[in-house]
């Protein structure tokens, strides 16, 4: 085990206040969601993002409150299955407000993609 310097180790330590300080930020964002509804599978191909979409229009239909969060980094396909076109857009407090289409607001990682035909590369 190597020893750190106090530098190395006072920026280990804000990189752990950081992120814990966003993941309170996302549980707390969170908890004013009544229900979630988790679709997903290890294998591709077997109609995720079609159940997702038709559920949540299904149930904005009905008047629920919906949104989905396409965090599908592989392929993300929500965006081009509701024909969204524009991109969230910044409002107050630097957040971000989704587009909405059918009724059901949409965040997805392929508005973060440069390429939608590449997927997502991460880095850091």
């Amino acid at each position: 085990m190597t020893q750190q310097n106090p530098a190395q180790a006072r920026a280990r330590i804000e990189g752990m206040k950081r992120q814990f300080e966003q993941k309170r930020q996302i549980e707390e964002s969170l908890s004013g969601i009544k229900n979630k509804i988790g679709v997903y599978s290890g294998k591709g191909g077997v109609g995720k993002t079609t159940i997702a979409v038709n559920l949540a229009a299904t149930l904005a239909n009905d008047g629920a409150t919906v949104g989905i969060l396409d965090v599908d980094i592989d392929c993300p396909n929500v965006v081009r299955a509701m024909k969204i076109s524009e991109h969230p857009t910044v409002g107050g407090e630097q957040k971000m407000i989704p587009p909405e289409r059918f009724g059901v607001k949409v965040m997805s990682m392929s508005f973060f993609q440069e390429n939608e035909d590449e997927a997502i590369i991460w880095r850091g």
